[in-house]
């Protein structure tokens, strides 16, 4: 990973540590949605290449 990508991830890190507990909560929930619903894409991608 490039230099410039763990730059962000560490500064996207230091703000979500910065929020109040329930817009944690949120971020946190937000994120578990985009990675079930790649998680459901390349599932159905790979029914589709069978």
């Amino acid at each position: 990973m490039s230099e410039e990508k763990l730059k962000i991830i560490r500064n996207s890190v230091d703000e979500y540590k910065k929020l109040p507990k329930d817009k944690q909560m949120f971020i946190l929930g937000f994120m578990q949605g985009v990675l079930s619903n790649q998680q459901d894409n390349s599932k159905k991608k790979e029914l589709q290449e069978v």
